[in-house]
């Protein structure tokens, strides 16, 4: 309004002047205008005197337009800061309520009747807060607020809501999302920190649908918390599994090498043992673990494989070469010498396994050796107590 009201004053002046001329030329007699100041002295025509006027009345109004901009601008970055000043103080004390374990509180500390405008990053305060008290209302409401460029951030924020709700049916297209490629308008400083919270929900999903994790093309890779919870969901549900999984499964382990294998080879271990066609795979996965380093872990799972009826002459050959490396680099370990004798025991090889025994100090190995063998015919009783006893992890007894 203030500029109509300059550009009013402009076209009055305009028309001033040009009534001034029109009627300077039907009189033909210009006339003069004479200033006196002191020892100063002007004198001009009429015409010249009113464009001089002109001059500097449009000088005058563009200086006051130019500090009309400049007051104008300058209330606004003040209002602006004024607001950003706000929004700071609420997200700090939003951020006190979360350490003091209070999200109630720390949402309604972020209402919008308590800020004047709203903000992206407000409202995805309000998203987090929302589906930290487990708020499906609030969580609709804000997200219809959400600018595009905080919206990856968001997907993040509803994904984990779902599966902290055992609901991963829902979880699963947001995060398909923002994996494998991040939005091309994603920040590239917030690539690192945003793989990573991406990872930790995958790893979330994988132990909530582990054999439909097997779908996911490409495959997340996932940290070693996270992949052990994920063999282990998949041994706890590996009853549930079809045939086709089971391949899926076995496919995916097949791409990974002995060393990727490494950090999690008793939980692979578990799971490969119950799948009747990966006994091969887990048999050379447990040697390769026990040239490198005595688990009793491991040593146990590999037992178990040892002993089944169906082994080869080659496995027979390949058990025998291990227990020698095993006496070798670990002599007198007394799981390594249980292991042997009930292999030996299993092979019919009874006298073989007791003189083995024999010359240990106590009758620990024997005592031990002895259940082992009375188990044999109590197939829940062995798989109950059969760990235990081959477990020395202390050289007391447990029996």
């Amino acid at each position: 309004m203030r500029l109509n009201l300059l550009m009013l004053c402009v076209l009055m002046l305009l028309m001033v002047l040009a009534g001034a001329l029109f009627a300077s030329h039907l009189s033909r007699d210009a006339g003069y205008v004479l200033v006196l100041w002191q020892d100063w002295r002007l004198q001009t025509s009429v015409g010249v005197f009113l464009l001089l006027l002109l001059c500097i009345a449009v000088l005058f109004v563009l200086l006051l337009l130019l500090f009309s901009s400049l007051s104008g601008s300058f209330g606004r970055r003040k209002n602006k800061q004024q607001h950003a000043q706000q929004l700071l103080m609420q997200l700090q004390h939003a951020m006190v309520y979360q350490i003091l374990k209070a999200p109630e509180q720390a949402l309604d500390r972020l209402s919008l009747q308590q800020v004047q405008q709203s903000s992206g990053w407000l409202r995805l305060a309000q998203l987090y807060f929302a589906a930290q008290i487990k708020s499906q209302d609030g969580l609709q409401s804000y997200l219809a607020d959400i600018p595009e460029s905080h919206q990856v951030f968001a997907q993040l924020i509803q994904a984990e809501y779902y599966l902290e709700q055992q609901q991963p049916e829902h979880a699963l297209p947001l995060l398909f999302l923002i994996y494998p490629t991040f939005p091309p308008h994603v920040p590239t400083h917030w690539h690192l920190a945003l793989e990573q919270a991406i990872l930790r929900l995958w790893g979330l999903y994988a132990t909530q649908q582990p054999w439909q994790m097997l779908q996911v093309e490409p495959l997340p890779t996932l940290s070693f918390v996270a992949q052990q919870g994920w063999l282990q969901a998949l041994w706890q549900q590996q009853a549930t599994a079809s045939p086709e999984q089971h391949a899926q499964l076995l496919a995916y382990y097949d791409r990974q090498t002995l060393a990727e294998c490494a950090p999690s080879v008793v939980a692979w271990l578990q799971v490969l043992k119950k799948i009747p066609t990966a006994h091969e795979r887990a048999w050379l996965l447990a040697i390769s673990d026990l040239q490198q380093q005595l688990r009793a872990e491991v040593l146990w799972l590999w037992l178990q494989l040892a002993l089944l009826a169906d082994r080869s002459v080659a496995e027979n050959q390949q058990a025998e070469q291990l227990f020698a490396s095993l006496n070798q680099r670990y002599p007198a370990q007394p799981n390594v010498l249980l292991a042997h004798a009930c292999w030996l025991y299993a092979n019919q090889q009874a006298d073989a396994a007791q003189q083995l025994l024999v010359a240990w100090p106590t009758t620990e190995l024997t005592d031990r050796f002895n259940l082992l063998c009375q188990l044999d015919g109590h197939p829940t009783l062995y798989q109950r107590l059969a760990p235990a006893l081959y477990d020395f992890t202390t050289v007391e007894s447990v029996l």
